[in-house]
């Protein structure tokens, strides 16, 4: 099958859950980042404060980027069609209906280096 057609109001329903997953997965991991920077600062801050011979230890703590604006034009794209039935490809499905973006493995691994699974 390369395409299927949806109805316009489960497709608005799937892609504003999509985007609230998404909002709230970022939320978690900006805090979680948040909180590893300040501990890995509050750490070093007190090793050099006992230590006059003390090397700072650089560590590297990756953004954590969103990808609502996606979310939202596809959206807004759907909102303004004049069709009730929407036809997409199987790439758009696996992208807006399964929430499979290209971006998402990348998302995935940031994920891993703050202790979150997959």
């Amino acid at each position: 099958m390369n395409e299927v057609k949806l109805n316009k109001t489960d497709l608005l329903q799937v892609l504003k859950g999509n985007l609230a997953k998404h909002s709230a997965e970022v939320a978690e991991l900006r805090a979680e980042r948040r909180a590893k920077v300040l501990l890995h600062m509050d750490s070093e801050s007190e090793k050099a404060l006992n230590d006059a011979n003390y090397q700072p230890v650089t560590k590297d703590f990756p953004m954590i980027e969103s990808h609502e604006s996606e979310y939202k034009k596809v959206i807004r794209m759907v909102e303004m069609s004049v069709d009730d039935a929407i036809t997409l490809d199987s790439r758009s499905f696996d992208q807006y209906v399964m929430d499979n973006w290209s971006w998402k493995s990348a998302l995935d691994f940031t994920k891993s280096l703050y202790g979150k699974g997959a």
